[in-house]
Protein backbone atom coordinates (compact mmCIF):
# COMPACT_ATOMS: atom_id res chain seq x y z
CA UNK A 1 0.00 0.00 0.00
CA UNK A 2 2.07 3.44 -1.14
CA UNK A 3 -0.52 6.07 0.45
CA UNK A 4 -3.34 6.51 2.57
CA UNK A 5 -4.48 9.16 0.20
CA UNK A 6 -7.74 8.99 -1.45
CA UNK A 7 -7.92 10.77 -4.70
CA UNK A 8 -11.76 11.97 -5.97
CA UNK A 9 -11.99 12.48 -9.95
CA UNK A 10 -14.89 13.54 -11.59
CA UNK A 11 -13.93 13.55 -15.83
CA UNK A 12 -14.83 10.85 -18.15
CA UNK A 13 -12.89 7.52 -18.50
CA UNK A 14 -11.63 6.47 -22.05
CA UNK A 15 -10.42 3.53 -20.69
CA UNK A 16 -9.32 1.35 -18.20
CA UNK A 17 -6.44 -1.24 -18.11
CA UNK A 18 -6.81 -3.82 -14.83
CA UNK A 19 -3.78 -5.74 -15.40
CA UNK A 20 -1.52 -2.57 -15.70
CA UNK A 21 -3.28 -0.58 -12.86
CA UNK A 22 -3.97 2.48 -14.81
CA UNK A 23 -7.10 4.32 -15.87
CA UNK A 24 -7.57 6.63 -18.83
CA UNK A 25 -9.32 10.20 -18.59
CA UNK A 26 -10.51 12.00 -21.10
CA UNK A 27 -7.49 14.41 -21.34
CA UNK A 28 -5.13 11.34 -21.84
CA UNK A 29 -3.61 11.77 -18.61
CA UNK A 30 -3.50 8.03 -16.64
CA UNK A 31 -4.17 7.44 -13.47
CA UNK A 32 -2.33 4.65 -11.50
CA UNK A 33 -4.25 2.69 -8.88
CA UNK A 34 -4.07 0.33 -6.22
CA UNK A 35 -7.59 -0.41 -6.21
CA UNK A 36 -10.31 1.28 -8.19
CA UNK A 37 -13.81 1.69 -7.46
CA UNK A 38 -15.64 2.89 -10.59
CA UNK A 39 -19.49 4.00 -9.86
CA UNK A 40 -20.65 4.96 -13.15
CA UNK A 41 -24.20 3.75 -12.95
CA UNK A 42 -25.54 2.48 -16.33
CA UNK A 43 -26.69 3.82 -19.58
CA UNK A 44 -30.07 3.54 -21.69
CA UNK A 45 -29.34 0.16 -23.86
CA UNK A 46 -31.89 0.46 -27.43
CA UNK A 47 -30.89 -2.78 -28.59
CA UNK A 48 -31.88 -2.64 -32.06
CA UNK A 49 -35.02 -0.73 -31.97
CA UNK A 50 -34.70 2.03 -34.57
CA UNK A 51 -34.49 5.87 -33.57
CA UNK A 52 -35.47 4.74 -30.11
CA UNK A 53 -32.42 7.10 -28.92
CA UNK A 54 -33.49 10.07 -31.11
CA UNK A 55 -37.38 9.97 -29.75
CA UNK A 56 -37.63 8.37 -26.39
CA UNK A 57 -36.92 9.96 -23.24
CA UNK A 58 -34.34 7.59 -21.13
CA UNK A 59 -34.30 7.58 -17.22
CA UNK A 60 -30.75 7.53 -16.76
CA UNK A 61 -30.15 11.11 -15.01
CA UNK A 62 -31.48 14.10 -13.37
CA UNK A 63 -31.43 16.32 -16.51
CA UNK A 64 -33.49 13.34 -18.35
CA UNK A 65 -36.29 13.84 -15.39
CA UNK A 66 -36.33 17.91 -15.83
CA UNK A 67 -36.67 16.85 -19.40
CA UNK A 68 -39.35 14.58 -18.94
CA UNK A 69 -41.40 16.50 -16.53
CA UNK A 70 -41.10 19.68 -18.64
CA UNK A 71 -42.35 17.49 -21.32
CA UNK A 72 -45.43 15.89 -19.85
CA UNK A 73 -46.16 19.52 -18.08
CA UNK A 74 -46.71 20.93 -21.80
CA UNK A 75 -48.48 17.07 -22.65
CA UNK A 76 -51.08 17.64 -19.61
CA UNK A 77 -51.88 20.76 -21.10
CA UNK A 78 -53.06 19.39 -24.44
CA UNK A 79 -56.78 17.97 -24.95
CA UNK A 80 -55.47 14.67 -25.74
CA UNK A 81 -51.74 12.83 -25.68
CA UNK A 82 -50.79 9.39 -25.68
CA UNK A 83 -47.70 7.99 -23.69
CA UNK A 84 -45.53 4.98 -24.28
CA UNK A 85 -43.46 3.47 -22.00
CA UNK A 86 -40.97 1.14 -23.34
CA UNK A 87 -39.87 -1.75 -20.82
CA UNK A 88 -42.60 -2.83 -18.23
CA UNK A 89 -39.75 -4.28 -16.00
CA UNK A 90 -40.00 -2.68 -12.14
CA UNK A 91 -39.57 1.36 -13.36
CA UNK A 92 -42.08 0.90 -16.50
CA UNK A 93 -44.41 -0.14 -14.04
CA UNK A 94 -43.57 2.27 -11.57
CA UNK A 95 -43.82 5.18 -14.27
CA UNK A 96 -47.18 3.71 -15.80
CA UNK A 97 -48.98 3.36 -12.51
CA UNK A 98 -47.81 6.97 -10.87
CA UNK A 99 -48.38 8.45 -14.03
CA UNK A 100 -51.95 6.73 -14.33
CA UNK A 101 -52.83 7.93 -10.81
CA UNK A 102 -51.76 11.42 -11.27
CA UNK A 103 -53.71 11.67 -14.11
CA UNK A 104 -56.71 10.25 -12.62
CA UNK A 105 -56.67 13.17 -9.66
CA UNK A 106 -56.14 15.60 -12.91
CA UNK A 107 -59.06 14.04 -14.70
CA UNK A 108 -56.52 13.96 -17.78
CA UNK A 109 -57.58 12.19 -21.15
CA UNK A 110 -54.00 11.13 -21.95
CA UNK A 111 -53.73 7.46 -22.73
CA UNK A 112 -50.75 5.46 -21.37
CA UNK A 113 -49.49 2.35 -22.97
CA UNK A 114 -47.08 0.05 -21.47
CA UNK A 115 -44.90 -2.17 -23.77
CA UNK A 116 -42.73 -5.16 -23.32
CA UNK A 117 -41.30 -7.49 -24.83
CA UNK A 118 -41.59 -10.77 -22.43
CA UNK A 119 -45.27 -12.15 -22.19
CA UNK A 120 -45.59 -10.33 -19.31
CA UNK A 121 -44.91 -7.22 -16.84
CA UNK A 122 -42.20 -7.69 -14.28
CA UNK A 123 -40.87 -10.68 -15.75
CA UNK A 124 -38.53 -11.71 -13.56
CA UNK A 125 -41.06 -11.77 -10.75
CA UNK A 126 -43.34 -14.59 -9.77
CA UNK A 127 -46.24 -14.86 -12.36
CA UNK A 128 -48.94 -14.26 -9.50
CA UNK A 129 -47.03 -10.69 -8.21
CA UNK A 130 -47.13 -9.65 -12.44
CA UNK A 131 -50.85 -10.88 -12.70
CA UNK A 132 -51.17 -8.26 -9.97
CA UNK A 133 -49.36 -5.39 -11.53
CA UNK A 134 -50.69 -6.20 -14.71
CA UNK A 135 -54.76 -5.77 -13.28
CA UNK A 136 -53.59 -3.01 -11.47
CA UNK A 137 -52.68 -1.26 -14.21
CA UNK A 138 -54.96 -1.74 -16.24
CA UNK A 139 -57.68 -0.71 -13.57
CA UNK A 140 -56.08 2.45 -13.54
CA UNK A 141 -56.11 2.58 -17.43
CA UNK A 142 -52.75 1.82 -18.45
CA UNK A 143 -52.98 -0.13 -21.99
CA UNK A 144 -50.86 -2.81 -21.45
CA UNK A 145 -49.10 -5.11 -24.40
CA UNK A 146 -46.98 -7.79 -23.11
CA UNK A 147 -45.44 -10.04 -25.47
CA UNK A 148 -44.86 -7.03 -28.00
CA UNK A 149 -41.67 -6.17 -29.88
CA UNK A 150 -40.99 -3.35 -31.12
CA UNK A 151 -39.19 -2.35 -34.67
CA UNK A 152 -39.04 1.48 -34.42
CA UNK A 153 -40.49 4.46 -32.41
CA UNK A 154 -40.97 7.52 -35.32
CA UNK A 155 -42.26 10.74 -34.23
CA UNK A 156 -45.68 10.68 -33.79
CA UNK A 157 -45.88 6.47 -33.23
CA UNK A 158 -44.02 3.11 -31.92
CA UNK A 159 -43.70 0.81 -34.65
CA UNK A 160 -44.61 -2.72 -33.48
CA UNK A 161 -43.31 -5.70 -34.98
CA UNK A 162 -46.60 -6.88 -35.47
CA UNK A 163 -47.22 -4.24 -37.91
CA UNK A 164 -49.31 -2.28 -35.60
CA UNK A 165 -48.41 1.46 -34.69
CA UNK A 166 -49.27 3.18 -31.10
CA UNK A 167 -49.56 6.52 -31.74
CA UNK A 168 -47.95 8.55 -29.38
CA UNK A 169 -46.68 12.05 -28.29
CA UNK A 170 -43.49 11.26 -25.96
CA UNK A 171 -42.20 8.04 -25.54
CA UNK A 172 -40.16 6.91 -22.00
CA UNK A 173 -37.59 4.51 -22.52
CA UNK A 174 -37.34 1.97 -19.64
CA UNK A 175 -36.65 -1.00 -22.13
CA UNK A 176 -32.94 -1.75 -20.57
CA UNK A 177 -29.43 -0.56 -19.55
CA UNK A 178 -25.92 -1.71 -19.91
CA UNK A 179 -22.54 -0.59 -18.03
CA UNK A 180 -20.66 2.07 -19.88
CA UNK A 181 -18.69 1.43 -22.74
CA UNK A 182 -15.20 1.77 -20.75
CA UNK A 183 -16.60 -0.83 -18.46
CA UNK A 184 -17.97 -3.03 -21.47
CA UNK A 185 -14.18 -2.74 -22.91
CA UNK A 186 -12.77 -4.59 -19.90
Amino acid sequence: RESDDIILVQSVITSIDPDAHVMYLKDNNPIDYAYLIVALGSEPWFGNVVNAPLFCFPFSSVQDVFRMRARLNKLLRATSSHITIIGAGMLGCDIAGALACHLMRKKSHMLVTLIEKQDRVIPNLPSRVSSCVSKRLSRLGVRVLANTSIEAVEREAVLLTSGEAVLRDMTIWAGGTRPPACVRAL
